[in-house]
């Protein structure tokens, strides 16, 4: 099997990590060129010799790898390193920039915004260089391709954990270099770019339309909006919640398996063109057609990396090569990479691209069926290895950013998996009817109907949320553990016992120094209360080594919720003031005080006077004027502690 994009993309990657995380500045792009150079001409000199042409030829990579290092680390430098001519932090400047991306989460809304222009109340330019920054917000209505102003105070990312650390480290390398707490009213739209992405963002929009009007049931329609178009935010937080725990979570990321279900399905209705002997008009079509759902939902890596690779191989049919699975996959992580560095570091690209990798290196090798002679059962067995190598390959990474795996994956890919093909085609031809005016009340209850099966036996099969087995993994054990992975792969391919009995002694190496680190691994922030950015309720998140448990207040009321640590009071009315004394219990453990608008603000500073309280939250429903009247009623020795939630966002407390 020839991979002829392998070298290329090691080179691509190790420049942008070497270039990114040790050797930033345009000095080490300079000497990979040279060297590369270098090597290149050393080669070609001694090349012109017959005799030691051939035993030198194994050296081209070299400078091959050192020339791709070159573009990797020169691209990420120019295009993602970020300069300010002058401090920017803890100033009211105004910005001016394009949405990257929307990130719709339960508490607010982010929005990744490439900054085009930044000035003071003078109106002076501040001159800058590949800023990003992400607005917390409790809500915008808007899309990616916006240009939007607004005024801010730049927050550079927490650093004061290892969690939140590896998160400002993260967020830094793709691009984003501080946040902005803002509401969304005081985010104004002032244009849109015009790109091909936006004329298909509006056909979306009109899409969903379509879909909410229909005859499906809510549940229904926003399942097939969040599955087929990606617009995760029609989902509630339940259904996400059933679908994570029962390990379904990847179906709801438009990426490879929906482009590989959408081709499977485009390949079948074209096949009458090859029946007539139009054998490549089908397929180009088919792809044609990939392309187009690429922009219709959003030109995701996943989506863009499955694309590619399905756009080579039946390129490679069209043009009667000998296609490789696995070279294609190389490509499409070459060219993602070559046109956005900061990829590199995206989950959905490091989780679809190891993912598929792993596919391709296992599932064959794996599968002790022949193809030919039992297709069928060749097809099921290999649907039950995909499931467990994706797993045993990905969960690492899953562990190590979302700190949970779920244990019932396996059952539940091979169960429900196996359907989703007909539900997707059933979904793609009810909206095609649904465009040119014709709304099917059988297709529509038959997609009701798988629907409600689904997510029942979604729910048994997630054991009500209990079935996540909760893991720290730090970037160590990671490495080792796809190490160890890959090293399997490559032995399978191997011949000589003694080479396999190498790697196999390699790879249990590998494994076990990552239990081992993983065993060792402390919990990072084992103890944390988030006072929430929520418009609609007064809560707060509790989360431990455990399990994370969401605390509400209800409004209009006094309410606590306390251990033998902390103590939380929320006050969102008058209260009668012989109770205020006895608000808070135990006065040895940490007290925090959450205040409503209902609140009245002379018994609240009585309350702060009174007692030693660790944190003062004003609710996000406090406006500034209420804000300011209560500051100028509490000591001033005591001003520092208050934190309005509208103004900065969500709150978290390290106990």
């Amino acid at each position: 099997m020839k991979l002829t994009f392998l070298f290329p993309l090691l080179g691509l990657i190790s420049g942008i990590y070497l270039g990114s995380e040790l050797l930033p500045g345009y000095g080490f792009p300079l000497i990979c060129l040279g060297l590369s150079i270098a090597i290149w001409l050393i080669i070609h000199i001694i090349s012109r010799n017959p005799v030691k042409a051939s035993k030198f030829k194994r050296y081209h990579i070299v400078w091959i790898l050192f020339l791709f290092a070159f573009l990797g680390s020169w691209n990420y430098e120019l295009n993602f390193r970020m300069k300010t001519e002058e401090e920017i932090t803890e100033k009211q400047l105004y910005y001016i920039g394009e949405i990257e991306e929307i990130q719709n989460l339960t508490s607010s809304d982010r929005i990744k915004v490439k900054i085009k222009k930044i000035s003071n109340n003078t109106g002076k330019e501040i001159g800058f260089k590949n800023l990003g920054i992400l607005l917390q917000t409790d809500g915008y209505l808007g899309k990616s391709g916006d240009i939007i102003n607004f005024k801010g105070e730049v927050l550079p990312f927490r650093s004061d954990s290892k969690r939140w650390k590896n998160y400002a480290e993260r967020m830094k390398r793709e691009g984003i270099y501080y946040k902005i707490n803002l509401k969304g009213e005081e985010i104004r739209k002032t244009g849109e770019t015009n790109s091909i992405s936006n004329i298909f963002e509006k056909f979306r929009e009109d899409l969903i339309i379509k879909i909410e009007k229909s005859r499906l049931s809510a549940s229904t329609s926003n399942f097939i909006i969040s599955l087929l178009l990606g617009e995760k935010t029609f989902l509630s937080s339940e259904t996400k919640e059933t679908l994570s725990s029962a390990g379904m979570a990847h179906i709801l990321a438009v990426s490879g398996l929906h482009v590989g279900i959408i081709l499977s399905i485009l390949l079948i209705l074209f096949f009458p063109l090859s029946l007539a002997g139009h054998h490549k008009a089908g397929k180009i079509i088919a792809i044609c057609l990939i392309w187009i759902y690429v922009l219709l939902t959003g030109c995701a890596p996943s989506t863009i990396r499955a694309a590619i690779m399905a756009s080579m191989m039946v390129m490679a049919f069209v043009l009667q090569r000998k296609k490789s699975s696995m070279n294609s996959l190389l490509a499409a992580a070459f060219i993602i990479l070559l046109l956005s560095p900061g990829a590199l570091w995206n989950i959905g690209f490091q989780l679809s691209f190891i993912a598929v990798a792993s596919i391709l290196i296992f599932t064959e090798k794996l599968n002790p069926v022949d193809r030919h002679s039992h297709h069928r059962m060749f097809a099921f067995i290999s649907l039950i290895i995909i499931t467990i190598v994706t797993t045993f390959s990905t969960w690492v990474l899953m562990a190590y950013y979302f700190k949970n795996v779920p244990l019932l994956f396996l059952p539940a890919n091979i169960i429900l998996l196996p359907t989703l093909p007909f539900f997707v085609g059933g979904a793609m031809l009810y909206i095609i009817l649904l465009g040119i005016g014709l709304d099917s009340t059988l297709l529509s209850n038959s997609l009701d109907f798988y629907y409600d099966k689904f997510m029942n036996l979604a729910g048994l099969l997630s054991s009500n949320g209990q079935s996540v087995l909760k893991i720290n993994m730090d970037e160590f054990s990671v490495l080792l553990w796809l190490t160890a992975v890959l090293t399997i792969g490559i032995m399978l391919y191997l011949k000589t016992k003694r080479q396999k009995q190498i790697l196999i002694f390699i790879s249990i190496f590998c494994f076990g120094s990552s239990m081992i680190a993983m065993a060792g691994e402390e919990t990072d922030a084992e103890h944390v209360i988030k006072f929430n950015h929520n418009f609609s309720a007064i809560e707060a998140t509790l989360y431990n080594s455990n399990e994370t448990r969401n605390l509400s207040f209800p409004r209009n009321s006094v309410s606590t919720s306390l251990n033998n640590e902390w103590q939380i009071l929320a006050v969102d009315c008058i209260i009668k003031d012989s109770a205020i004394k006895n608000l808070f219990a135990d006065p040895g453990i940490k007290k925090y005080l959450i205040i409503g608008p209902g609140a009245d603000h002379d018994q609240i500073a009585a309350i702060i006077n009174a007692h030693e309280i660790e944190k003062i939250i004003l609710h996000a429903t406090v406006g500034k004027k209420q804000a300011a009247n209560l500051t100028d009623k509490i000591e001033e020795s005591l001003r520092d502690k208050i934190y309005s939630l509208g103004e900065k966002g969500s709150l978290e407390v390290f106990l």
